[in-house]
C-alpha cells in the first residue's frame, strides 16, 4: 500500500487555503506549468489544463489561475488564441501548419481577460468565487477589441471536469 508522508505538526494541514480571487479586466500571468494534453474525467474527450501567476504590480502579484482549455472542435479557438498570445505561434503558422507545440509555453508573459465566476464543491454547492480566463488577448489588439480574439461569449464547453 502506498504511503504519503506529511507534516503531522502542521496547524493548518487539515485548513483549505483561502483563494485569490482577482478583479474582472485585463491581467497580465506568466505560464508556470508544464502542458500537456490529459483525458477529461469522463474519458471521452482531452484537454489541456494551464496554471497562470498573476504579473500585475501591487496585491494580485502571485495569485494563481487555472485555466482548462477543451480539445473538441467547438473549443478549439481558447487553444490557438492562447498559443498566438503567449508568442508560441503566429496567426500564420498556425493557419500553415495547424500544430502547436506544448513545450513552448512553460515561462511565457500572456495577457488576458479575467472574470469570476461560481466555485463549486464536489456536491455542486457554492464555495465561494473563482478567477476564470474569459478570453487571452493577442498582440497588437486592445482589451475591448474582439476584432482579432473571440468575444467572450464565444460558443464554448462546459468545464472539462463537469462533462
Amino acid at each position: 500500500m502506498p504511503v504519503v508522508k506529511v507534516d503531522k505538526d502542521n496547524p493548518d494541514l487539515l485548513k483549505q487555503p483561502e483563494i485569490k480571487v482577482l478583479k474582472s479586466g485585463r491581467h497580465l500571468f506568466e505560464v508556470v506549468n508544464q502542458l500537456k494534453v490529459v483525458k477529461t474525467r469522463d474519458g471521452q474527450s482531452n484537454k489541456v489544463e494551464v496554471e497562470l501567476v498573476c504579473q500585475d504590480d501591487g496585491d494580485d502579484k502571485g495569485a494563481k489561475v487555472f485555466d482548462t482549455i477543451s480539445l473538441r472542435k467547438t473549443a478549439e479557438w481558447k487553444l490557438a488564441q492562447f498559443a498566438v498570445a503567449c508568442g508560441v505561434t503566429t496567426k500564420e503558422e498556425l493557419e500553415a501548419t495547424g500544430e502547436i507545440d506544448l513545450d513552448l509555453f512553460k515561462g511565457e508573459s500572456v495577457e488576458a481577460m479575467t472574470a469570476q465566476a461560481p466555485r463549486l464543491n464536489a456536491a455542486m454547492e457554492q464555495v465561494g468565487m473563482k478567477t476564470i480566463i474569459a478570453r487571452y488577448i493577442l498582440p497588437g489588439s486592445s482589451a475591448g477589441d474582439s476584432s482579432d480574439s473571440a468575444e467572450t461569449t464565444a460558443p464554448s464547453e462546459p468545464d472539462a471536469d463537469e462533462a
